[in-house]
């Protein structure tokens, strides 16, 4: 597992130190974010401290995007749309094989990019995921704002 973050500065007023805060807030994000996924605790918000701090950093105009799904979701459906896969596949977890992450400091954006594997689903495939999470720094808290995700067959040389 690899993990890279790269900053795009101009005039930023940004210190070392408040690059080493962005980095380290976004990477705890995205990796309570799995945790949580793999723990399968799709109640987090009101059953776990990691998935309060999880739901502390989701934007109110969270849109998620998955190509399973034909329409956009809220926070509240993509929660729901993970339960249902989570019954399904009760042995599914997922492994992250790389992070990279891209900060504008000056727009005060980033975006993280996850590789992922996904394994024990009810049918023998390896399946593998790439994700888009964005974020906004928003009352000096990085907050996610949209997430994306496509999933491929290992098999099939996807896309990862």
């Amino acid at each position: 597992m690899s993990y890279e973050f790269e900053f795009t500065t101009g005039k930023s007023v940004f210190t070392d130190d408040d690059r080493r805060k962005a980095a380290e807030q976004i990477r705890r994000v995205a990796d309570i974010w799995l945790i949580l996924l793999n723990r399968h605790e799709q109640d987090h918000e009101s059953t776990s401290p990691l998935g309060q701090e999880l739901l502390s950093h989701v934007s109110p105009n969270f849109v998620a995007k998955a190509d399973n799904y034909q329409t956009t979701m809220s926070w509240t459906e993509l929660r729901s749309a993970w339960l249902k896969d989570t019954i399904e596949n009760p042995k599914m977890n997922l492994r992250l094989e790389r992070l990279s992450t891209y900060v504008d400091e000056d727009k005060g954006k980033a975006l993280t990019y996850q590789e992922q594997t996904c394994l024990g689903l009810s049918n023998p495939v390896e399946m593998r995921m790439f994700s888009e999470i964005r974020f906004e720094l928003q009352n000096e808290k990085w907050m996610v704002t949209k997430f994306h995700v496509m999933r491929g067959h290992v098999g099939l040389a996807g896309f990862v």
